[in-house]
């Protein structure tokens, strides 16, 4: 069964999303641990001429002795002193600790900015949360390729019963032995079904004709793919990490 925001995200198709936003889907890691990993996902969107526009952007998670960073990039347009528009990749940074209500939204420039924000609902607005990709009573196993590589081999699902346009014709899994250990899952129902960790999900929707608006809706698919990252380095986030401690012991 689709999760509640690919549902709003089908319905809108039409809309061009300069806002998009996703639910979390991330799972802590282990207090111990120090891990990092990106997310990686595009998202098709339909126009009201029918054409067809992919939205491609990532993430980065890390965990880091209980505490849970997200780094999310933007860009930031600045005129030099030649008048020349220069276009600079930052990040925001949101960190909290698991089951506390609130965390803090640091974005760094000149000074740090620190907005105290709930955890949940920050968490709909910015990434993804909440998913079920997977439905043991609705999705039927109807392949599984043996790949090699990084993933290990893939199983691909229909729906038993698609009841609307929302729910995909067809979704894939990959599993992947390289994840093994992380806290994260696409689907802990299938993953403890097959003993393998998930490491990218497709959905794939078939060409249909909307009568309501009255064009025609091309092949679309979603993808979601997570990646560890072995080489994470971030110097701005050991000052963020010490301001957030500072911060937790003032409240």
């Amino acid at each position: 069964m689709l999760m509640n925001n690919l549902k709003v995200i089908c319905i809108i198709i039409f809309m061009v999303p300069s806002y998009l936003n996703f639910e979390n889907l991330m799972g802590c890691q282990n207090a111990n641990s120090k891990n990092a990993y990106n997310f990686f996902y595009k998202i098709p969107i339909v126009h009201l001429n029918g054409k067809l526009d992919n939205i491609a952007d990532s993430f980065t998670i890390i965990s880091h002795n209980g505490v849970m960073v997200y780094r999310f990039p933007y860009t930031q347009s600045m005129e030099d002193i030649e008048n020349k528009i220069q276009i600079e990749r930052k990040y925001r940074y949101f960190v909290f600790k698991d089951h506390e209500k609130n965390g803090y939204i640091f974005t760094p420039s000149n000074s740090i900015n620190i907005l105290e924000v709930n955890v949940d609902s920050t968490l709909k607005s910015l990434a993804f949360s909440g998913t079920n990709y997977f439905d043991s009573e609705n999705d039927k196993l109807t392949e599984t390729v043996v790949i090699g590589g990084s993933y290990k081999y893939s199983e691909k699902y229909i729906p038993k019963l698609k009841y609307d346009y929302s729910y995909p014709d067809t979704t894939i899994f990959y599993f992947s032995e390289e994840l093994k250990g992380l806290e994260f899952s696409f689907s802990e129902e299938l993953e403890k079904k097959v003993n393998q960790k998930i490491g990218m999900v497709n959905m794939i929707h078939k060409e249909y004709y909307d009568s309501v608006h009255q064009i025609q809706i091309p092949l679309r698919k979603f993808e979601f793919r997570v990646k560890r990252d072995y080489n994470f380095k971030d110097s701005a986030l050991t000052p963020i990490l010490n301001k957030y401690d500072q911060l937790r012991k003032q409240r």
